[in-house]
């Protein structure tokens, strides 16, 4: 089956093993040097269908979400079976 970033992301959120605090996920930024992003997971507000919200009010697509890791690893990484 394969897992998307919405997936991987309600789970750490309503899960018992792990936080959504814990976590890191890296993005494509169209506005930052490099063109990639990184924000903790303690910033996201919201989990919507096709994007992430975060507490600032920045939304973030899914699609543009290449990486979500944690202290242990790579929970997700766009490309990875």
């Amino acid at each position: 089956m394969k897992r998307y970033p919405r997936d991987v992301l309600l789970a750490l959120k309503w899960g018992e093993d792990q936080g959504i605090e814990d976590v890191s996920i890296a993005f494509v930024s169209r506005g930052s040097s490099g063109g990639i992003s990184r924000i903790p997971g303690h910033r996201i507000e919201h989990i919507g269908k096709s994007f992430m919200e975060l507490k600032d009010g920045t939304f973030i697509p899914f699609h543009r979400i290449i990486l979500i890791e944690d202290h242990d690893g790579v929970l997700w990484e766009r490309g990875r079976p």
